[in-house]
């Protein structure tokens, strides 16, 4: 009997796939790395660094020219990250929708960006 309580416990404990989203809650390993969202023919890039730093582009045209860019450092708390601007004296706040290892969606400037992660994109490969 004891082995069948057991056995019926465990089939009610699920692994979730990497590709599934997280509630946005959790530590700052979760949204490392570089992120990419296209819309039309912009590009819109954002790194986190583990050591929370980062770095934005926004590039118009597969060939084109970064237009604007910049480092910040950032400050995850829970489904909120806060992003800190070099040479400002404000702090962004973009509420975190999703992460998961390959999407992250943010609510950002009172709209919704969904990024896809970037393994092989190189901050050089921008410039």
């Amino acid at each position: 009997m004891l082995l069948a309580m057991l056995a019926l416990s465990v089939s009610f404990v699920s692994c979730s796939s990497d590709d599934e989203d997280e509630d946005g809650g959790g530590n700052s390993s979760s949204v490392v790395g570089t992120w990419v969202e296209k819309r039309s023919d912009t590009y819109l890039y954002l790194t986190l660094n583990s050591n929370g730093t980062g770095f934005w582009a926004v590039k118009f045209g597969e060939d084109g020219n970064i237009e604007y860019d910049g480092d910040f450092d950032y400050v995850r708390e829970g489904d909120l990250l806060y992003l800190l601007h070099e040479n400002q004296d404000d702090t962004e706040v973009l509420r975190i929708i999703s992460v998961s290892s390959v999407k992250f969606v943010l609510e950002w400037d009172g709209g919704i960006r969904t990024f896809n992660k970037s393994e092989r994109l190189q901050l050089d490969d921008l410039y």
